[in-house]
């Protein structure tokens, strides 16, 4: 009789044991794919800031816009919070050869662990004029001018901006 009673208790046991690593491992593979899931939905995002930046470096090098314009200011149209969360858009440039940059963009979501980052290439006349963090705001525009050779500074907005590099495409989120 006393091995019955022995053998229940090591029973219940092992059960309350793999009820207990049952229940880890689905809370584990649900975060695992509640964090791809987020991934996946921010990097839509950031590959349309990708793309927005790349148009706008390219409307401004080529001088496409309209005589007497000096800047382009392009709304990125990103609302205040991607999936209920503030977030962060970060760029970072760097030289790939003699005659082309990469800007790799990021999108981290603040108070979550969703980040997505792309890049695109650009020519080998552009200057970041802000690489730090910004917080996403129903106003996150982007801004590229073009200077000519007598330097000086281009106001926008009630901003500011410098012209650093004459002929030289500069940006600033």
């Amino acid at each position: 009789m006393a091995d019955v009673v022995i053998g229940n208790v090591i029973l219940t046991a092992a059960l309350a044991i793999g009820l207990i690593l049952f229940i880890s491992a689905a809370q584990g593979f649900s975060l695992i794919y509640s964090i791809r899931a987020q991934d996946t939905l921010v990097q839509g995002d950031v590959d349309a800031v990708a793309q927005e930046i790349q148009q706008v470096y390219l409307i401004v090098n080529q001088s496409l816009f309209p005589p007497g314009t000096t800047y382009v200011l392009k709304n990125l149209g990103l609302p205040n919070q991607l999936l209920g969360f503030p977030y962060r858009i970060s760029l970072e440039l760097s030289q790939v050869t003699a005659r082309e940059h990469e800007l790799l963009v990021t999108i981290s979501l603040i108070g979550a662990q969703g980040k997505a980052s792309t890049s695109v290439i650009l020519g080998e006349n552009i200057q970041l004029l802000s690489t730090g963090a910004v917080q996403g705001s129903t106003t996150t525009s982007l801004v590229a001018y073009k200077c000519g050779s007598g330097g000086g500074s281009v106001v926008i907005g009630g901003n500011t901006y410098p012209c650093t590099n004459p002929s030289f495409v500069e940006m600033s989120l």
